[in-house]
């Protein structure tokens, strides 16, 4: 294909999908806890939860602090987006590389960039759609490597999958599919020290990104850490899982065949609906390609094989990467039914691959869309006004914890004097109120001195001070004011 051509599906394709997620955009904070969080935290270069992602967390810091437009919240929501239509491109540049013909790359990348789960994601600050990224360019360039056998896209390759460990370690689970790739395209290249040494360097310069959250444990201007890592031990504990390793292969092998897996398949089914046979079929017509039909299923097998054993509610975005390979698998199949047809079937058939897109597009667009959704914002905003200045909120959740700390640690509005004690340390609440001791806030490294306000927010969290005998004033509709005249009986003791 010409250059020239080549870029103007490249632009369609980045207009189409840029103009749909920005139009369907959470324009500011809302969606989930986590979002909120990724909202500020790169922008104050803090530390959010374990891994702790310090590649998404400096690119977010690059593109919020320097990108012109729109709100923190927005900037933040807008990277996702982003990601996701190059890591469409990408999909795009893998097709024409299979020889699928332009017209049907185009329209299997637009029906990836419509599929519910990346749709969801890549309109919301989250690190899947950089995750996803990285897996589409190791892709394309280990397959161009397949190719060419230039060293140069091999090394590209590794570079790009190396680093991609500081985002997301779930990139691990391609490592079998590689091996197996280059042992069955040259496996020469394993003792070759112009290939080694360099991989070996890509694997040290990728650890060192972790380096970025020890200094930020040691920063004392560091304004959000939530991952704390003074040395290597605890750095190790938090890359490795940190506090969610209990969640990991928690299931028995029986759990696995009879519920785990069947969860899975109704996963990629409604992402892909009637296109899993056209899948199916394109893993057959690719069988005869053997290193390039067994690294994709390997990559496949290993996306699956976490996600099985991974005891999360949110576990279908960790499929992602496995939607991504099953698109290049659906360019294949397309292009064979595309090729079967004849002259008015062949028609036919063009006009019906170039609806599948539009079809994700109508049938996802309601369900995805948050381009409204502005409610959460707005009662957080009207909290703050109220409590105007020297205070201290006790959220009942960790959703609305990390909306308040949007507001007072991304948008600075701790300069109030306005803080947000989170529910684990009611008892210190207790203590503030009944005894005067101040309140240390692990996250926000500061310690509260008493005499500020206390409200609380939520029905959960005025029932413990109420129990407590503390007098509770309603402020508005969940929002409290907690007095601290309690009676001497009721009162907790001071120590």
């Amino acid at each position: 294909m010409k250059r020239r051509h080549l870029w103007i599906w490249i632009s369609a394709l980045a207009l189409v999908l840029g103009f749909v997620y920005y139009r369907t955009l959470l324009p500011t904070i809302g969606s989930t806890g986590d979002t909120a969080k990724f909202d500020f935290v790169g922008y104050v270069l803090g530390t959010p939860h374990a891994p702790g992602y310090p590649t998404y967390i400096v690119v977010n810091h690059l593109f919020t602090k320097y990108y012109p437009f729109g709100g923190l919240a927005h900037k933040a929501n807008l990277l996702s987006a982003i990601f996701s239509v190059i890591a469409s491109i990408f999909l795009f540049l893998i097709l024409l590389l299979l020889d699928i013909k332009p017209r049907i790359a185009f329209c299997t990348a637009l029906t990836f960039g419509f599929t519910r789960t990346l749709w969801s994601q890549s309109i919301v600050a989250e690190v899947y759609t950089l995750n996803i990224l990285f897996l589409a360019m190791t892709v394309y360039f280990l397959l161009k490597w397949n190719q060419t056998k230039k060293t140069m896209h091999l090394l590209i390759a590794c570079a790009i999958y190396a680093f991609s460990f500081g985002n997301h370690l779930t990139m691990i689970m391609m490592l079998p599919g590689i091996f197996f790739l280059v042992l069955l395209t040259d496996r020469s290249v394993f003792v070759q020290p112009k290939i080694i040494v360099p991989v070996f360097l890509f694997i040290v310069l990728s650890a060192l990104q972790y380096s970025y959250l020890i200094w930020r444990f040691y920063d004392p201007t560091t304004r959000y850490l939530e991952m704390e890592t003074s040395d290597l031990g605890t750095l190790w504990w938090g890359v490795t899982g940190g506090q969610f390793k209990w969640r990991m292969f928690d299931f028995t092998i029986h759990e696995v065949l009879t519920s785990r897996i069947s969860i899975v398949l109704q996963f990629i089914w409604r992402e892909y609906l009637f296109l899993i046979p056209v899948a199916l079929l394109g893993i057959y017509l690719l069988r005869k390609n053997v290193p390039v039909i067994t690294f994709l299923l390997l990559c496949i097998i290993g996306n699956i094989a976490w996600t099985i054993n991974y005891d999360i509610p949110d576990i279908f975005v960790y499929l992602i990467p496995c939607y991504f390979l099953i698109a290049i698998f659906i360019g294949i199949g397309l292009e064979r039914l595309d090729n079967l047809s004849t002259g008015r079937l062949q028609l036919l058939a063009g006009i019906l691959i170039a609806a599948i897109p539009i079809f994700f597009l109508v049938h996802n667009y309601r369900e995805v869309d948050l381009h409204k959704h502005t409610q959460e914002a707005q009662q957080i905003q009207e909290i703050i006004d109220v409590m105007q200045k020297d205070a201290i909120i006790v959220p009942h959740g960790y959703r609305e914890k990390e909306y308040l700390l949007y507001y007072l640690v991304g948008e600075g509005l701790q300069k109030r004097n306005l803080w947000v004690v989170e529910h684990a340390l009611i008892k210190q609440v207790f203590a503030y109120l009944n005894c005067k001791q101040p309140i240390y806030i692990r996250q926000l490294q500061k310690s509260i001195p008493p005499g500020l306000k206390v409200y609380c927010l939520g029905p959960e969290i005025r029932g413990l001070f109420e129990a407590e005998g503390f007098q509770i004033v309603k402020i508005s509709d969940g929002l409290f004011l907690v007095k601290p005249d309690v009676s001497p009986k009721q009162a907790s003791p001071c120590n």
